[in-house]
């Protein structure tokens, strides 16, 4: 890790809430402790809400505008100006500049026909078709989260897997969180250990209908759905379904107290990069309850209790009875530190010529 690098980056440091964003700001606070100063910085636009404070990476407030027009704009222009590489730890880079990008899942190509609809739909698919395939051809390094996006991309895109590295995510920001309890006085239906909780945002991919379909199923147990809302989808709203209760999106303490203190966890995605939310959940002591699909099985082994995201007509009750390993294992494997160490060594190994 002390060896230098000729190069310097920048990073694309417009990232939305949510996982993405989590991945962004970890990742800058585990590389800020040994990298040499001047090496990095993190971009961001004037307008762009921003407190996190650094001490070897320097924060650079350029251009400004929503996410799609300034990352190919003004980051893009301060990239040639600066001369830096670009690194996107996004999941979206400048079309003419993709140095390095992340690709997280292939959601867009596997959902398109749910979620290309309408205009603005067919518009997004069709940004992110142009901005991985362009990625695909001229970035020296990808970046994705799990072995299985990467077999995806491999067979999808017709790439070999070489300049994809494999960058897993981790839990431990969970150590800085106060867990906010107010959460059971703002929501007095939910009563400790006797919820079953999902979090993520509304998108198909996520496939919160089989919570609807679990709750119809299962009177006697309360599900509440925690997540921000996304234009043009529709929202859970638990109607016809009385004991599902729709909570919008939560704060980090919020968020942390329904974990610690839920009947379990349940991630039933048909569609997934990694899957912060259950690691999260297996790291406040909670049984995690998730698909059979995409990465999950390859992330959480034998911790997690499985489901078929197709299959609506789960005894929970029976399923929570079997066996799993305990979560040490998983918790030890996934750290924030191995990420940025692997994120590093990766990109010293592309750029060090």
């Amino acid at each position: 890790m002390k060896r230098k690098m000729g190069k310097k980056f920048a990073i694309n440091g417009y990232a939305n809430a949510g996982g993405q964003q989590r991945v962004v700001f970890e990742m800058m606070r585990e590389l800020d402790q040994w990298i040499e100063p001047g090496l990095i910085q993190i971009v961001i636009p004037h307008d762009y809400l921003f407190d996190e404070q650094y001490k070897n990476i320097e924060t650079v407030r350029f251009g400004k505008g929503n996410k799609f027009f300034w990352i190919q704009t003004y980051f893009l222009i301060y990239l040639l100006k600066s001369r830096r590489i670009g690194i996107n730890l996004y999941n979206a880079c400048p079309v003419l500049r993709p140095d390095v990008m992340t690709i997280y899942d292939l959601t867009q190509e596997s959902c398109k026909k749910e979620e290309c609809k309408s205009l603005r739909g067919k518009l997004s698919y069709l940004y992110y078709k142009v901005m991985r395939y362009r990625a695909i051809c001229k970035s020296r390094l990808i970046y994705t989260v799990s072995y299985t996006s990467k077999k995806d991309i491999m067979d999808f895109y017709h790439v070999k897997g070489k300049r994809i590295c494999v960058l897993p995510n981790g839990w431990q920001h969970m150590l800085r969180i106060h867990e906010d309890e107010k959460i059971f006085v703002k929501f007095p239906r939910l009563k400790k250990q006797e919820y079953y909780l999902s979090l993520g945002s509304i998108l198909p991919h996520k496939n919160f209908k089989w919570i609807q379909e679990a709750a119809k199923r299962n009177k006697n147990r309360m599900f509440a759905v925690a997540g921000q809302k996304i234009r043009g989808q529709e929202e859970i709203s638990g109607q016809g379904t009385e004991n599902l209760l729709y909570l919008g999106r939560v704060t980090d303490g919020e968020m942390k107290a329904l974990m610690m203190h839920c009947k379990a966890y349940i991630h039933p995605a048909l569609s997934e990069g990694f899957g912060i939310p259950p690691l999260e959940a297996l790291s406040q002591g909670a049984s995690i309850i998730v698909s059979k699909a995409s990465c999950l099985p390859e992330i959480y082994g034998n911790s997690a209790h499985y489901i078929d995201p197709y299959v609506y007509d789960t005894d929970l009750e029976s399923l929570l009875e079997e066996p799993v390993e305990s979560a040490e294992r998983i918790l030890k494997k996934y750290s924030w530190q191995n990420a940025a160490e692997k994120f590093y060594k990766n990109l010293l190994k592309a750029y060090q010529n």
